[in-house]
């Protein structure tokens, strides 16, 4: 809901989910993503460590845990990918 809200309310063309505040804007660096990740976790007293590729676990995750199939979660490695959601997926439901 939110995400539909935020792509609706963008009056650029650029097709990317982040993106600068210039014009024109354009697809926003993955350093600069990382410190704004890391400067939204310290203001929000986040002692985790966050990093962007983080969430991408986390999606995966929770798919898994609602039955989506595994073809579905794109990795480079899918065994690797499966071996890491399952136990994480197995040591939830134990």
């Amino acid at each position: 809901m939110w995400f539909s809200r935020y792509i609706e309310s963008r009056q650029d063309s650029c097709r990317a989910l982040f993106v600068t505040e210039s014009h024109p804007m354009r697809r926003m660096a993955i350093p600069t993503i990382r410190y704004s990740l890391k400067q939204l976790a310290t203001r929000g007293y986040v002692t985790d460590n966050v990093y962007p590729h983080r969430f991408r676990h986390t999606y995966a995750c929770h798919l898994l845990d609602n039955g989506a199939p595994l073809e579905f979660i794109q990795g480079v490695n899918l065994t690797m990918v499966f071996s890491i959601y399952f136990m994480v997926s197995f040591t939830k439901w134990r």
